[in-house]
């Protein structure tokens, strides 16, 4: 019978403790990127969900100006006011706006399944709904200094290359640490000669010298790992910076897009419907050039949206490439609310008559 432990194992137990530790704290961090990664991805399709709604609202707005021009078109063709062409134009517009508006149904349902499958819901699970409409953009953005430097000490995935390359210099040191020694086996020994009665109890001691093997293989590898590791994390490092400035670049752009829609487009559209409504009330325009006005508007809307949609999708794909949330002032959603003339069919085109 006998005893033993292996005495380095005590000496060695502190350092493959810090390199389990330092091991651990990589998974951890390899884990935390997959998790901001989707989440990442869960908000892209919420904004997504949140502009295809409004966009439905609106394609219903044009369907039920669409249908009021059609049905003026038969009631104007009944009294000989118009010919058969003008008619069968306003049907095939009412149509059109027909299949426009299921093709945007089926795009919204889609689009919530996909986001029910992101968020992992089933059941009465799925019968959430979102209320709340895009908001506003915000009034500023983070410098571009700022967001650099934030990405070098935020981003998951340059903490997780940079852990990585702590545990390949962990793994080196305990490695370099027991190269020159061998296994020392200390334990106690317990036997019975061949007479009865006779017992040895005593102490027992094993040296292994590496003579040959001093774990050369073993910490030349270490060194070529942590070498490797250690240019991934300069060149995540170059490519983090650049993915910054070009996110910054898109977000930047589709800012001005949006403003763009809101300062100019917007108020030119609503002037156009405004001035078509002058002239037609001096009968100086014909209705049906009155409803492609109004359609003409609500569609600038439309684009509107899907602008402020293709911002916040930048913004999120900025925060991705700096590796977390950028804060920003209050937001505002009142540009973002449709205004009543466009929310709902106009009053005033509902009183035309031949």
């Amino acid at each position: 019978m006998s005893l033993v432990q292996d005495f380095l194992d005590l000496f060695m137990l502190p350092l493959r403790k810090k390199l389990a530790a330092e091991q651990f704290e990589h998974a951890k961090l390899r884990l935390a990127n997959e998790v901001f990664q989707v989440i990442g991805k869960v908000r892209q399709e919420y904004y997504t969900l949140q502009q295809l709604q409004q966009v439905v609202e609106l394609r219903r707005t044009v369907l039920e100006t669409a249908q009021l021009s059609a049905e003026l078109a038969e009631r104007q063709n009944q009294a000989g006011n118009i010919g058969e062409l003008e008619l069968v134009t306003q049907r095939g517009g009412y149509q059109q706006a027909k299949l426009e508006l299921a093709r945007d149904e089926l795009q919204l349902e889609l689009q919530r399944e996909r986001l029910t499958r992101l968020l992992g819901l089933w059941g009465a699970q799925t019968e959430w709904k979102v209320s709340a409409k895009l908001s506003d953009i915000p009034a500023a953005e983070e410098a571009l200094e700022h967001l650099e430097s934030l990405a070098m000490s935020k981003r998951l995935d340059i903490a997780g290359a940079r852990q990585e390359a702590r545990v390949f210099a962990q793994a080196l040191e305990v490695a370099k640490t027991s190269r020159f020694v061998g296994a020392v086996e200390v334990g106690v020994s317990r036997s019975v000669g061949p007479e009865a009665g006779i017992r040895v109890i005593g102490p027992t001691l094993r040296l292994e010298l590496p003579l040959f093997d001093r774990r050369q293989g073993l910490i030349r590898r270490l060194e070529a790992q942590l070498r490797q590791s250690e240019k991934r994390l300069a060149g995540l490092s170059i490519d983090a910076r650049s993915e910054v400035r070009a996110a910054r670049l898109t977000l930047l752009s589709e800012r001005q897009v949006v403003e763009h829609y809101r300062k100019v487009l917007l108020p030119i559209r609503e002037r156009i419907v405004a001035l078509s409504q002058q002239h037609y009330n001096a009968m100086l325009l014909g209705v049906f050039q009155l409803l492609l006005a109004k359609q003409a508007e609500v569609e600038g809307y439309r684009q509107y949206i899907e602008a402020i949609r293709d911002y916040w999708i930048a913004r999120i794909e900025l925060e991705r490439a700096v590796g977390g949330r950028l804060k920003t002032e209050q937001q505002s959603q009142s540009n973002s609310n449709l205004p009543a003339s466009v929310a709902a069919p106009d009053e005033r085109l509902t009183e035309v008559s031949p």
